[in-house]
């Protein structure tokens, strides 16, 4: 079944409206990108940048429109005018910084540059989240509408058959997918309900050597798929999808998100969720 309905950013919202004050700063223990920064000086932070991410969003802005890049790569972005709200509690323990709320009306932000990911490439999608909205729902994805061209990560309650034809749920899931593929990893299975409000680590893996793709959540792995995705360049989509006729817009808080252009290896993301502890 051909996806429809595809959606993007008005032009409004991709504009760089800078909210993190004029210049480049850079606060003790800080990164520095156009415009913003963004503390960087607690174990989870440096854990992240230890393993060279390509963007690292930290939701540490008291307001919009601009979401800062703590990378170090300049991949800055902006949120949605409207259904999201600042200076929530953060998700990891033990980190400097807040989180942002969503409440499910809107496209939550966008990177206003490529994610630097695409083609044949290894990579990994990192997040932390919390809901208790029982949709399927998106975290942060990748990629332009097509066959394996892109890459999504998020919760999801529903079953669905390769033709997307889905058949109603009430499960626990971690989704990987692909825009003509999605691939559900269950969560219950684990012990852990992704939609009980309370903060979660999700992670996908990907290895374009053996096209494998490992799912992490909470620091367990939810197992593996073989898929050659091959992600088209875009920009790095935070709390929603290309389209809406499956993923919804994210419903809930976000924190802590990166991609990475490498697959993280378990120790690494055991690394990152041990700095938490």
């Amino acid at each position: 079944m051909t996806r429809s309905n595809v959606g993007f950013l008005s032009a409004a919202l991709l504009l760089l409206l800078s909210s993190c004050g004029g210049g480049t700063t850079t606060p003790s223990g800080g990164a520095s990108t156009e415009g913003c920064s963004s503390p960087t000086n607690d174990a989870y932070a440096r854990a992240v940048l230890a393993d060279k991410p390509a963007a690292y969003y930290r939701f540490d802005e008291a307001a919009g429109p601009t979401l800062c890049d703590a990378s170090g790569n300049h991949k800055n972005g902006t949120y949605s005018a409207t259904g999201v709200t600042y200076r929530q509690p953060g998700g990891p323990h033990r980190t400097s910084d807040t989180a942002i709320g969503a409440d499910g009306s809107a496209q939550v932000a966008m990177s206003n540059a490529n994610s630097g990911i695409s083609g044949s490439m290894s990579f990994t999608l990192e997040g932390w989240f919390r809901t208790t909205a029982k949709q399927d729902q998106i975290v942060v994805e990748i990629g332009q509408a097509g066959a394996q061209t892109m890459a999504g990560l998020g919760p999801w309650m529903n079953q669905v058959s390769s033709t997307f034809a889905t058949t109603p749920g009430t499960g626990d899931y971690i989704s990987f997918d692909t825009y003509d593929g999605a691939f559900e990893f269950d969560a219950s299975a684990a012990g852990i309900n992704v939609f009980d409000g309370n903060w979660h680590y999700a992670a996908v893996s990907f290895s374009s050597t053996t096209s494998m793709a490992s799912v992490y959540l909470d620091n367990r792995a939810l197992g593996s798929t073989s898929v050659p995705d091959r992600p088209a360049a875009s920009p790095v989509r935070i709390g929603f999808w290309v389209d809406a006729l499956f993923n919804k817009p994210f419903d809930g808080g976000l924190d802590e998100i990166a991609v990475y252009p490498s697959a993280l290896t378990p120790d690494q993301i055991a690394r990152h969720y041990a700095a938490t502890a």
